[in-house]
């Protein structure tokens, strides 16, 4: 019964108070900040208010979590938009789902798939719970014995493209908790063509260099998305970067 009603008091349906979503609805809780606060930082908050808000615009949201950005990209892109959020974890994406649904945005399609390199399937590994946002692909050289993990699905958008699945994108945040790298070798024809401005987000060293040098070969600048230099991200590789086309610089 307590299972019960903690499930239906974590449903129920709050106004969004600030943000990108103002206005929308979403649960009640976990992670509440996100209906109170509107997302738990400006930086993001303000680079797709800049870059990813105007009607008809297509938008890839990779590292969706429960939507809080992806609601609030699709109530601004219109009906003539599209997002396409991408959400591995599946008490993550169950949330996802639902919220798409509770606040009726046809034009926001959610995927429970992990943007990679290849179609394939792989391990969600969770230290903490399923739902929270640090869900992730193994790191190189991580010791994962007795990590909680789930089965998922991967896919390379190039191939979802090319089949019509998905639109080519004008915008792409990704924040996948280490499998930046991966992901956007599975985009790199997509990328070529459709030059989308992308919100990156990065967690380690590697990640940083791999997403620097692919990006690079592609005419790609990187600049950060706070106030913080390259410089301090590289001394820890922790935060967001804004990656401009050729043609945005």
């Amino acid at each position: 019964m307590l299972t019960r009603i903690l499930h239906f008091l974590g449903h129920l349906p709050v106004k969004v108070l600030r943000g990108l979503a103002r206005g929308a609805w979403f649960s009640l809780y976990p992670h509440s900040a996100y209906w109170r606060l509107g997302g738990n930082d400006p930086a993001v908050e303000a680079a797709l208010l800049h870059h990813a808000c105007r009607p008809g615009l297509v938008c890839w949201d990779l590292g969706a979590h429960y939507g809080i950005y992806a609601i609030g990209l699709a109530r601004r892109v219109g009906p003539a938009g599209r997002i396409e959020a991408f959400e591995p974890d599946p008490v993550s994406f169950r949330r996802l789902s639902w919220h798409a649904r509770l606040n009726r945005l046809p034009q926001l399609k959610t995927h429970p798939v992990a943007a990679s390199n290849a179609q394939s399937t792989s391990r969600l590994y969770q230290y903490e719970s399923f739902g929270s946002t640090t869900s992730h692909l193994p790191f190189p050289g991580e010791t994962l014995a007795g990590v909680p993990f789930r089965e998922i699905t991967t896919v390379a958008l190039d191939a979802w493209v090319a089949t019509g699945r998905i639109r080519s994108p004008h915008f792409i945040k990704i924040d996948v908790e280490g499998h930046a790298v991966p992901a956007l070798q599975g985009m790199r024809h997509t990328l070529s063509i459709a030059r989308p401005t992308i919100l990156l987000g990065v967690h380690t060293h590697e990640e940083l260099n791999g997403c620097r040098a692919l990006l690079s070969e592609l005419g790609y600048t990187l600049q950060p998305c706070s106030p913080a230099s390259l410089a301090e991200l590289e001394t820890n590789p922790f935060g967001e970067l804004l990656c401009l086309p050729p043609a945005a610089v």
